[in-house]
């Protein structure tokens, strides 16, 4: 019995040994196969064969195919393979994947391509937010394939046939909470129990954001001071879940019956149980799958007084240790083709990483797809005037805020109250600080002189004066402080 199991183990490692020999000698120099680290979406299998018709008509092209591999995606199996020297060529990224992975000296400098480095930075010309993460120390690290707001998709049918109208694009907290209570009120009346609810979710971070209102202070040294305002907008939304019930409580989710060929939110959103479900431009997708597709609207999440929402973007970068870059980088500059971003704007996989196609009719109103007329338009305005970036400091790694974060947690089970959560978070947040630079002692003036700086920030705040935007390092805050004048 150990024998064999020996010999599965040992022909396991076999294998994965000859495919990743496969990956560092197939084709080199003059093109072959490049692989591409991704994730499960079915429009990736569909860009490489484009991709294939494309570079038959580009002079001088290597001859290249990409294989996807969905196997090796995730931020561990990146890290591992390659600092290993076996990560595949070219490999998806998001917002905080790319100051990672160059923190690690895994990326390479497309900077080292001119042709297709030039192209990129006159695109994020036009979309400057999404810079802060592919340009780091002036380097240029990934190519943007498609953008999402954190916004809603709106059942447009489901509130029609409960007599109500259009939401706001930008609803107040006080126009979503009376939308969502009639809403409620009138799905849910002659029913043995509560079945209809106005939204999936909010989110913590959406409702500070929208109100402006942060997790971390200026300069990312620490957490903000926890406060009146924080403490009344997560006393509200607990109430929104579970004393008034217009989002589901856990249980209430444990309780749900749903089609599972699709996400919990949009299976239970097309039999009209939501009127509002969180997430990106990609529900269009599963929407044109679905038989009966409902009629779809958007707005943005309920702002106390700053309506924004943070964005996403899907974007391609280039493993450092790749034996095929200049084939790699062959399919890096397919998406910033037109060919690329026209397809994009008909499939719906986000908005295109080059503006000039935002005006595409069928991107705005798709012919073929009337039920996403008003849906594509007010979309795409929200991310040119609405959107910003998340938030993110110096001193820690994205993962690590994420997991300060999750201390939000015992507050959303009802465990902690909102005070709690908020000191929990905050002390998790300074021992991963103290961590980091217990590990890596250099950076330790840098931050005391951060910290300095955030004690005179503080001191202007008080007084009323305007805080210089050198002064700040959170994404968020600079954008807010602009925006509001402060």
């Amino acid at each position: 019995m150990m024998r064999n199991a020996f010999l599965l183990i040992l022909a396991a490692l076999v294998i994965a040994t000859q495919f990743m020999n496969m990956r560092k000698s197939a084709g080199g120099p003059v093109g072959g196969k490049v692989y591409w680290s991704t994730v499960i979406n079915p429009m990736h299998n569909k860009y490489t064969w484009l991709f294939r018709q494309w570079l038959s008509n580009q002079p001088g092209a290597m001859d290249t195919e990409v294989s996807v591999d969905v196997n090796s995606q995730g931020r561990q199996k990146t890290v591992i393979q390659g600092v290993s020297g076996v990560a595949a060529d070219v490999i998806t990224v998001h917002n905080f994947d790319v100051p990672f992975y160059e923190g690690i000296g895994i990326m390479q400098n497309l900077d080292a391509f001119p042709d297709l480095a030039d192209q990129v930075r006159k695109n994020l010309e036009r979309t400057p937010e999404i810079s802060y993460y592919l340009l780091q120390h002036g380097n240029l690290y990934g190519v943007p394939m498609r953008i999402h707001a954190n916004a809603y998709m709106i059942n447009l049918d489901a509130l029609k046939a409960a007599g109500m109208a259009p939401p706001p694009l930008a609803p107040t907290l006080d126009q979503f909470e009376a939308m969502a209570r009639e809403f409620c009120a009138k799905g849910n009346k002659g029913r043995a129990r509560r079945e209809i609810f106005y939204a999936d979710r909010v989110g913590l971070d959406l409702l500070l954001h929208a109100s402006g209102l942060s997790f971390l202070n200026e300069t990312g040294t620490g957490a903000a001071a926890f406060d009146e305002p924080r403490r009344r907008l997560m006393d509200r939304y607990e109430r929104w879940v579970y004393e008034e019930h217009l989002i589901p409580t856990p249980a209430e989710w444990q309780s749900f019956n749903v089609d599972q060929n699709y996400s919990p939110s949009f299976s239970l959103f097309c039999r009209n149980q939501f009127a509002a479900i969180r997430g990106g431009k990609w529900f269009a997708i599963f929407m044109r799958q679905v038989k009966n597709p409902v009629t779809m609207g958007t707005m943005l999440p309920p702002n106390g007084g700053y309506p924004v929402t943070d964005f996403v973007f899907g974007g391609i970068s280039m493993y450092r240790n790749s034996p095929r870059k200049e084939a790699a980088a062959w399919y890096l500059r397919y998406f910033l083709s037109s060919n690329y971003n026209k397809e994009l704007a008909r499939d719906s996989d986000g908005l295109p990483p080059d503006t000039r196609y935002w005006s595409d009719p069928e991107l705005l109103r798709p012919s073929k797809y009337t039920n996403e007329w008003a849906f594509h338009e007010p979309y795409t305005n929200i991310f040119y005037n609405h959107s910003c970036a998340p938030e993110d400091t110096p001193f820690a790694q994205s993962t690590q805020y994420d997991r300060a974060r999750g201390q939000f947690g015992y507050w959303d089970a009802r465990h902690k109250t909102a005070e709690e959560s908020w000191q929990l978070f905050a002390q998790y947040f300074d021992e991963e600080i103290k961590r980091n630079l217990k590990h890596k002692p250099a950076d330790k003036p840098r931050f005391e002189a951060a910290v300095k700086l955030q004690a005179k920030i503080d001191e202007y705040k008080a007084s009323g004066k305007k805080i210089p935007s050198e002064w700040i390092a959170n994404p968020f805050l600079r954008k807010y402080y602009k925006d509001s004048g402060k």
